[in-house]
């Protein structure tokens, strides 16, 4: 029987989904290949891969498709590892740099900008964190969170930002598959994704010496119901995005 070719987030916040999906009775079902976010998308739309957990800010670029399982990448409030970043207060930056890793940041930023905070602001890509001046702000996704959120004076969490102006949680990926795979397939992924989210504990023990605080943020920081709430979010973030794709 052949693997089903996947390709999924590397970041901590996945280490759940990939725990259930190495699990013995699902490693002959999934051929997995870590990624960025973004590298995910184009690897869905570009690669002929089948399944993928997909940023939200991408559905719109990678083709046929269907959103499958009730489990995502999102939270409720504060997300902690997606963040804005500046030495001072973000009405006086002047120059912000996008970490284009995630598609769905970006997005999520230029919407929260514009529409939340009402302010004006020159986007610059990629990310030099060391150069940053007084007047520049930077957007940082992921791990690399972790290491450096304590260096900068001020953090502005998008998640918080979205729950505070619109009163709704977040999305920030979901699980998609080709049309042509079957019923059976997907509902095998849904059993590796559970079995693992209820094992989040024993996912993250290899990674917790080198980050004190991960119990902490898979307890109060990421949440994996793809409930009516966050689809409510995500039609929200669909319409609001169009503007500045």
């Amino acid at each position: 029987m052949s693997k089903h070719s996947l390709v999924m987030v590397s970041y901590l916040n996945s280490k759940p989904f990939l725990y259930g999906l190495q699990h013995p009775r699902y490693t002959e079902l999934f051929d997995i290949t870590l990624a960025t976010p973004s590298e995910c998308a184009k690897s869905f739309l570009e690669s002929g891969t089948e399944i993928a957990l997909i940023p939200v800010g991408a559905l719109s670029q990678i083709g046929e498709y269907k959103m499958v399982t009730p489990y995502c990448i999102g939270c409720d409030g504060e997300v902690r590892t997606v963040c804005v970043f500046s030495q001072n207060p973000i009405e006086h930056q002047t120059k912000l740099y996008l970490d284009e890793d995630s598609r769905t940041s970006v997005l999520l930023t230029k919407i929260l900008f514009a529409e939340y905070l009402k302010l004006s602001i020159d986007y610059q890509h990629g990310v030099n964190i060391r150069a940053l001046s007084d007047f520049e702000a930077t957007l940082l996704i992921g791990d690399k969170v972790f290491d450096i959120e304590d260096t900068f004076l001020y953090k502005y969490d998008l998640g918080l930002m979205w729950k505070n102006w619109l009163g709704l949680p977040l999305v920030f990926a979901v699980w998609v598959t080709k049309p042509t795979v079957s019923e059976e397939t997907i509902k095998a992924l849904t059993e590796a994704l559970k079995y693992g989210i209820s094992h989040t504990s024993e996912s993250i023990q290899p990674y917790e010496k080198s980050y004190p605080h991960l119990k902490s943020y898979f307890r109060e920081n990421i949440d994996y119901d793809l409930n009516d709430e966050k689809l409510k979010s995500l039609q929200v973030f669909f319409e609001k995005s169009q503007k500045y794709i």
